[in-house]
């Protein structure tokens, strides 16, 4: 019974200096790039696989560059926001839509996938965001498993889209706003989005959202069973005509209900968020974290009176 005692003692001290763990992998959404690997190159025919929240795994693979070194699959997906389909789209509404429209001229595009890329090195508490056609019920993001940060790597060559080392630029950042952040992919399925101008309408929601929300879009061709075509988010140099369609949610300061201003009903927020000088946001109905996201415009980790001045410029008259 000693001996028995003894070994037990023994091993519950090795599980308290060496705890054991059982947590899974941060979400990946795509597999790392290497210099152009996710281009159609075949055969053989090197692609890598981009991991969806909801639908498992889609091929990527882009067609090789044009003779002038310009590159392909990327005019035939476009945001459309507010009457326009090209440009750098940008809404302030943390609850809207936006259109994907296939103006391409042969391709029809059987499932959509959706990448959401978060000017922020981590989601606060609070932070919530779902997606979905439509019409038809929304997906609502799970923070700790369905986001993954991204800090683009050496070796690494942006989000998967049509540059690579023989286009002008090279590669792609994971937005056309910044490189590092909050990143998950969301598949729309069984979309059938037809050539020649068919469309979808894609609902978002956000809360506490910390940084802008940029989005891209990529298109599975199911004839030839990969992911295809994407938005153009960058100027093609070797092609500079070709114009970007891009769409982001960007978070107004002192916004708290997210409907794009600022006024009285978010002033009785900021009354219940403020706390004074170098004192933490104590409020009763919401999170600390969001009343400084919100907040906290001189950007000093508290809610006062500095804070209200900025209010006062921003709100509507």
């Amino acid at each position: 019974m000693r001996i028995l005692r003894s070994t037990f003692v023994a091993l519950l001290g090795f599980l308290l200096v060496v705890p054991l763990s059982f947590a899974q992998p941060a979400f990946e959404p795509w597999e790392a790039l290497v210099d152009d690997s996710w281009i159609y190159i075949g055969p053989p025919q090197v692609r890598i696989l981009m991991h969806t929240v909801n639908a498992g795994d889609y091929e990527v693979g882009f067609d090789q560059a044009r003779s002038d070194d310009s590159a392909r699959g990327m005019n035939s997906l476009q945001f459309s926001y507010g009457g326009l389909d090209t440009g750098h789209l940008v809404a302030t509404a943390l609850t809207g839509s936006f259109a994907v429209k296939n103006i391409g001229d042969a391709r029809t595009f059987t499932d959509l996938l959706i990448l959401v890329a978060i000017d922020a090195d981590e989601l606060p508490d609070g932070f919530e965001m779902s997606l979905g056609l439509h019409g038809a019920a929304p997906y609502e993001f799970d923070t700790s498993d369905d986001f993954g940060h991204y800090n683009q790597p050496t070796y690494d060559s942006g989000r998967p889209s049509g540059y690579y080392s023989a286009t002008s630029p090279s590669d792609d950042a994971i937005s056309h706003a910044f490189g590092t952040g909050m990143v998950t992919l969301y598949a729309l399925t069984g979309v059938n989005l037809a050539p020649l101008g068919a469309s979808v309408t894609v609902e978002y929601a956000f809360d506490a959202l910390p940084g802008d929300a940029v989005f891209s879009v990529y298109g599975l061709d199911a004839n030839v069973g990969w992911i295809f075509h994407t938005n153009r988010a960058f100027l093609d140099g070797n092609r500079p005509t070709q114009p970007v369609s891009t769409f982001t949610v960007t978070p107004v300061p002192g916004d708290f209900d997210g409907d794009g201003e600022v006024n009285l009903n978010d002033f009785r927020e900021f009354v219940d968020c403020q706390a004074g000088p170098n004192e933490p946001p104590n409020p009763p109905s919401t999170t600390a974290a969001k009343c400084l996201i919100v907040f906290d415009m001189a950007l000093d980790d508290d809610v006062d009176l500095l804070d209200f001045a900025w209010f006062q410029q921003v709100s509507d008259p």
